[in-house]
């Protein structure tokens, strides 16, 4: 005999955002996966409350308010699917969604190229990409963001090579793009007010490079992992958030993730003068596990750190280095993938930040991109502050590999996602922003 439940609506989801919507509503029940139209579903039971407040779940594509009697073994009932879903390559993007996939973007990668691991964007259009798996190319890569053509190659002479048994690679793991106030980058032809800071997880430095590719200054010492503060030594060195100083004799802010692997498994500040020198402004404790990416929340002087190790995306405050907990808007990490690059954007009166995940080791399993609401995080709540996840982007796991690391073009707030797996496709990707 099966229990009748009274029940005031059914909700019908594509797996991608079921784990999204469920936290945002009270859930009576689950059922397993099901096949509906080749599209992998579950039916969620949701709380009789919710019978006059669908609207909060629009984006789900089947809502049925209708009271009805439904047996707990199959939830059988009357469900309607409503237009506007269709499952699209690359990205699962439900009516309204704040960014789609471009498939325009057609990056001309070298021909050889692949483990891309990297991308930062200019406001000149370029888009600066790192490359890991094949050392006779170049490690960083300069495209134009409209035409997709490569410009520039170069860091052969500076990045370093890690060599093993299955063969070499760059060590080119992270890359943040600052967009300067005066000429940062004198010796530059083409842009004087663009630099372009590569994370060497090989080499333990953190460099600033000109946009053609010239050594401009280096934190740590290539060559040689450590933890030491004074002078500044890295570990797996993984990803930095840039903070161009307002005139030329303040001080550029390097926020650094320390790192991928290794044992440093901290966040470091590091003020770098105009005159080149290197202060460490703190350094957290080694309390982390593979610290994997960094960005800053500006509004609110708060760092957004993918704790990846210990499955969690977590608050530091910029000021302090002190750590205020995890904030991760109850994605469900260690369960559904674990988050390995974060970004913010403010604009357009959107306030966000972006969680790209996948599972580790990869296995080609919950690739996501997630769009979080950040316009309730404050420094007072820390943590504690109020968040949402309002899209999640599914990288479509037969045709590309997991999202690695993202980059936010500062100009019209395009997402550019970089898969580093070869397999299926190792290649970086493009998300519109329609704000």
């Amino acid at each position: 005999m099966t229990k009748q439940l009274r029940l005031c609506s059914i909700l019908l989801a594509p797996d991608a955002i079921f784990s999204s919507l469920a936290r945002r509503v009270p859930v009576l029940g689950t059922v397993e996966r099901l096949s509906f139209r080749r599209t992998a579903v579950r039916y969620v039971v949701l709380s009789r409350d919710l019978m006059s407040h669908c609207d909060i779940i629009r984006t789900a594509p089947l809502c049925i308010t209708h009271r009805q009697n439904v047996t707990e073994m199959g939830f059988l009932g009357v469900v309607v699917l409503a237009a506007g879903w269709s499952g699209t390559q690359g990205a699962a993007v439900p009516r309204g969604d704040l960014f789609s996939f471009d498939p325009t973007w057609k990056p001309a990668l070298p021909v050889g190229g692949h483990t891309y691991s990297a991308v930062g964007i200019s406001a000149s259009g370029h888009a600066f990409l790192t490359q890991r798996g094949n050392t006779t190319i170049s490690p960083i890569l300069v495209l134009d963001t409209k035409s997709g053509a490569l410009v520039e190659q170069w860091g052969s002479k500076d990045v370093a090579i890690a060599t093993s048994a299955t063969g070499s690679t760059w060590g080119s793991h992270g890359i943040a793009v600052e967009e300067c106030n005066y000429a940062c980058a004198p010796q530059s032809t083409a842009s004087k007010k663009v630099r372009a800071w590569v994370e060497d997880f090989t080499g333990h430095t953190v460099t600033a490079f000109t946009f053609e590719g010239t050594r401009l200054l280096q934190i740590g010492t290539k060559g040689v992992a450590g933890n030491g503060t004074n002078p500044l030594q890295f570990g797996n060195v993984a990803d930095a958030a840039i903070v161009t100083p307002a005139t030329p004799t303040d001080p550029t802010v390097v926020y650094a993730t320390d790192g991928d692997g290794g044992y440093d498994n901290r966040v470091v500040k590091v003020e770098v003068g105009s005159s080149g020198g290197v202060t460490t402004g703190w350094a957290t404790p080694h309390m982390y596990s593979s610290p994997h990416s960094i960005a800053l929340h500006a509004r609110t002087n708060l760092l957004v750190v993918a704790d990846r190790g210990h499955n969690a995306t977590r608050l530091i405050d910029a000021s302090t280095g002190k750590d205020l907990g995890v904030w991760d808007c109850g994605l469900d990490f260690g369960i559904r993938g674990v988050p390995f690059g974060v970004r913010t954007l403010q604009r357009d009166g959107h306030d966000l930040v972006l969680v790209a995940s996948m599972d580790n080791p990869q296995d080609h399993r919950f690739q996501y991109i997630h769009v979080l609401d950040a316009s309730k995080l404050s420094a007072a709540s820390g943590s504690a502050s109020a968040c949402s996840v309002i899209q999640t982007i599914e990288i479509d796991p037969a045709a590309y590999s997991g999202p690695h690391l993202l980059g936010v073009d500062p100009t019209n707030g395009d997402v550019y996602a970089v898969l580093v797996a070869d397999s299926p496709l190792s290649t970086v990707l493009r998300f519109k922003f329609s704000g």
